[in-house]
């Protein structure tokens, strides 16, 4: 009996080390967020089978997996197959979540169980989303749910959520921001070219050099926030990005 004590007092430090706690994952960087936009944007594998499993109108649990998942897997069998959309849109017909390997070209398991720690704050309603925010808090890795009703995909990433949007969509959206920008561009010439003359006779004013920095603000923040735009367009983002270049 003693033994079997202290046994479980030795598997508990084990996963203190194997486990991080959900404060340890940190925030998100930039170009951190980008990657992960890059894996489901469309033109890619991962997309077509989200979005085809999105079709098939049953709620789904991806993850990515790392070191720190597989403690929290629990039941479920091994697949240890290749990835296609086809494939992993079946399993997703199943019950349980569908384990992806790191590089996401294999499935490894279906099925499965995951048990992320419960103390773990989590803003979500339903069983299925708390479990990936939670096991993407505590794992530091990608845990993707589809929701039946809401008929959505949500990106679950350490301390993130984010909401994939319709590739229309994003298109219109980024299809107005140009708009705005060319906008912006051409009244930053013209303030620009006011200040430069006021200078070149002797009058400088700080109301007109306040006005081109303003603009040339409102500018980088339109084009910081189009970036992202382009990236999760993937592939229907190539002619936005010329443009956005121009």
């Amino acid at each position: 009996m003693d033994h079997q004590i202290e046994l479980k007092k030795e598997i508990k430090e084990i996963q203190k080390t194997i486990i991080p706690p959900s404060t340890e994952t940190g925030k998100v960087g930039e170009e951190e967020f980008f990657s992960v936009l890059r894996m489901v944007a469309p033109g890619t594998s991962f997309r077509t089978a989200l979005e085809g499993a999105l079709k098939t109108g049953k709620g789904a649990l991806i993850a990515i997996e790392n070191e720190h998942l597989l403690p929290l897997l629990d039941g479920g069998f091994r697949v240890n197959c290749r990835f296609t959309p086809q494939r992993l849109i079946e399993l997703t017909k199943m019950d349980g979540a569908i384990i992806l390997s790191k590089d996401c070209k294999k499935i490894n398991y279906a099925n499965v169980t995951l048990t992320p720690d419960s103390k773990i704050k989590s803003l979500e309603t339903g069983t299925r989303h708390k479990a990936a925010e939670r096991t993407a808090k505590q794992t530091g890795t990608l845990v993707i749910a589809i929701s039946e009703r809401k008929n959505e995909i949500t990106l679950f990433y350490k301390n993130l959520r984010y909401p994939l949007k319709s590739t229309s969509e994003i298109l219109y959206k980024t299809n107005h921001q140009i708009g705005i920008l060319e906008k912006q561009k051409e009244l930053f010439e013209k303030h620009l070219e006011k200040l430069t003359k006021l200078e070149l006779k002797n009058y400088p004013s700080l109301h007109q050099a306040i006005l081109v920095i303003q603009k040339g603000r409102i500018i980088q923040k339109i084009a910081e926030e189009m970036k992202k735009s382009i990236i999760e367009l993937g592939s229907e983002g190539v002619l936005l990005k010329t443009r956005l270049k121009e």
